[in-house]
């Protein structure tokens, strides 16, 4: 039989990185969505792909920088997309938010007149 042959460091270390997950956090409901989009981000995939490609000493990329590169790129965009998606519900979020208390503003400043008028105050 022979012997099949060994893989290279270089994809040894890239095999391990990929195998990286991203933490998961618990909680349930819609206020922890948020929090489940932005734990399902690589950093650490992100991090140890960013360190490989940036320890290489030789001065031209080969092929495996180049899969490194492109699985790094890959990464950011769904990173970019999570993130996105996160700023966009705050946003909305902040606008309802924003909406309700001008919303109780005018009814405490109604209110308020009324109570002047009627000289309840």
């Amino acid at each position: 039989m022979s012997e099949s042959p060994k893989p290279s460091p270089r994809l040894v270390q890239l095999d391990r990185i990929l195998s990286l997950s991203s933490s998961t956090a618990a909680g349930r409901g819609a206020g922890d969505r948020n929090v489940l989009i932005l734990s399902a981000v690589p950093l650490e995939r992100i991090q140890a792909l960013t360190l490989e490609l940036q320890q290489r000493t030789a001065a031209a990329a080969d092929d495996f920088d180049h899969l490194a590169m492109r699985v790094l790129l890959n990464e950011y965009r769904a990173a970019v997309a999570s993130l996105r998606s996160v700023t966009t519900d705050v946003d909305a979020r902040l606008h309802d938010a924003a909406r309700r208390i001008a919303t109780h503003q005018k009814a405490l400043h109604r209110h308020e007149k009324n109570a002047i008028k009627t000289g309840d105050r």
